[in-house]
């Protein structure tokens, strides 16, 4: 049945998204710089090609979708898309805003629309954020100014996904395919001016931006990359920043001000024991006996400082359909933990915690508290901190079609999860399935088929419900990972920003506000 978008919803959510972006309607062409400080850089300049929160910080501001989030209530809100409606149940058709233009002067239309998601979902690109594009198949050009998306299923959260999907210029990519590597052309408010590996990103204001830039609150944006929390503290001290970025809460104070908030992201440790190094995990108590030993409760307090709340055994938090309320976190039985590990005969084995430094609040300290806590087991838990280049293609390893490169991934992995499509799909699909990216779960059968059947389900209460379901099996098999906290995103501020952070964490310096 055809499901028409009405035009003067979409319109009048589209001019209220356009008042949320405007911090001073009817400002001059914008003047001054906002510095940001960053704990990582990205790895790349695409932003099709890998899943990480470096790339979205500083590149969302360069390249944009077809559909956008409102940065209070998170609902999908037209973007380079004015508006869409569903077709069938395996067909959406996208009217795409006319006058858009790429920094390079390229014109955007439905050809360039089409060519960007077909690049984006092509299985030979192997982009890290198909887990967000499950059953997305084709975009086909309509005419000059509509395309329409066509998938292999029902996909009810494809306007989640394509949330994700960040458009590029069709020739200027086609021209020389490695230069986005290295270079940005996208369509926002930003344009790339110098990106100096190990140090900064600059920015400056794209005054052909078709949201008006005026309405910018800066000239010039530049991203600061400083690994040490502290380091990114003092730049804002000093007057050198606008925003250290990610602190721990006991370091925010030392700045001008902060802001923290609860968002989509909850730390886990992923397991791997689908390599025969790692077939010691794939025993359930033994993974139960890893949930045992991890204090949750005296980590949020002491190294947190009560910024965080529980995760409640699942990987994902309320705000996402399908969250399971009568779950709760493992309790905490170190005794209990020994026991089951002697009782394996596998004390004393030797393994690792891989971790990073900067990337999140307090992730160095983290990787080694619980490196720490599981090995009081009788374990032999060593925290391993590596660059993030490293710790993500090995997040990755895990379903390379190379056995030599899935047999170094580790047994146990720190990541702090991030779900801002908000769809339990999203995460399942990456870390549960056990054909997702970054899953470390061998094949059980009562789970995969059951998640990848729901994954097409149109009716929303009964795809979440099975969900739940789903997350019940995981938490009594103790699988596929350790959930263990959310802690709230914290930020240094100067006194002459002000900026609330999102539920996304996403940093849109559109949306940010110079007093």
């Amino acid at each position: 049945m055809k499901q028409n978008v009405s035009w003067a919803v979409v319109a009048v959510v589209g001019m209220l998204a356009g008042l949320v972006f405007c911090p001073a309607l009817g400002q001059a062409a914008p003047t001054g710089t906002i510095t940001i400080a960053l704990g990582s850089e990205p790895t790349t300049l695409d932003p099709q090609l890998r899943d990480e929160g470096p790339l979205r910080y500083t590149l969302n501001q360069v390249y944009e979708s077809l559909v956008a989030r409102h940065p209070k209530t998170m609902e999908i809100i037209p973007e380079l898309a004015e508006r869409w409606e569903r077709v069938n149940d395996t067909t959406w058709r996208f009217y795409l805003r006319q006058g858009v233009t790429f920094h390079d002067g390229e014109p955007f239309n439905a050809e360039v629309a089409a060519f960007a998601f077909n690049r984006a979902v092509d299985p030979k690109f192997a982009s890290q954020y198909s887990s967000y594009w499950v059953g997305f198949k084709e975009a086909q050009v309509v005419d000059a100014a509509t395309i329409d998306i066509v998938t292999t299923e029902p996909v009810p959260n494809l306007l989640g996904g394509l949330y994700f999907l960040k458009i590029v210029p069709k020739k200027w990519v086609e021209a020389d395919p490695n230069r986005i590597l290295t270079e940005a052309n996208g369509t926002g408010p930003y344009k790339l001016g110098r990106f100096a590996k190990g140090d900064r990103m600059t920015l400056t204001a794209n005054s052909a931006w078709w949201g008006k830039a005026t309405t910018l609150p800066a000239k010039d944006v530049v991203f600061l990359f400083r690994p040490e929390e502290g380091v990114r503290v003092a730049a804002v001290q000093a007057g050198e920043a606008d925003i250290a970025a990610h602190i721990g809460g006991e370091l925010a104070k030392l700045a001008p001000t902060f802001v923290h908030k609860a968002v989509v992201e909850v730390f886990l440790i992923r397991l791997n024991y689908k390599t025969q190094a790692c077939a010691w995990l794939n025993d359930a108590e033994v993974r139960r006996a890893l949930n045992y030993a991890i204090d949750r409760q005296g980590i949020r307090d002491s190294l947190f400082l009560g910024m965080a709340s529980p995760a409640y055994g699942q990987p994902f938090l309320e705000a996402i359909p399908g969250f399971n309320k009568a779950l709760q976190d493992y309790p905490y039985d170190p005794a209990k933990a020994k026991g089951i590990i002697a009782s394996k005969g596998i004390a004393g084995k030797e393994t690792e915690l891989w971790g990073l430094e900067g990337r999140w609040v307090k992730d160095r300290e983290l990787t080694e508290v619980l490196a720490s806590q599981m090995s009081l087991t009788g374990l032999k838990v060593k925290p391993r901190i590596v660059e993030y280049r490293t710790w993500l293609d090995n997040l990755f390893a895990v379903s390379s079609k190379e056995e030599a490169v899935r047999d170094k991934a580790p047994c146990l992995q720190l990541t702090n999860h991030s779900n801002e499509a908000m769809d339990a799909n999203r995460t399942l699909s990456f870390y549960v399935w056990d054909e997702g990216r970054g899953s470390g779960k061998p094949t059980v059968a009562e789970i995969d088929r059951v998640l990848v059947a729901n994954r097409s389900e149109l009716d929303l209460q009964k795809r979440a419900r099975t969900y739940a379901e789903i997350l019940q099996k995981l938490y009594d098999g103790a699988h596929a990972y350790m959930a263990l906290f959310a802690t709230d995103v914290v930020h240094g501020l100067s006194k002459r920003l002000q900026w609330e952070p999102r539920l996304d964490d996403l940093m849109l310096v559109k949306e940010m506000q110079l007093r």
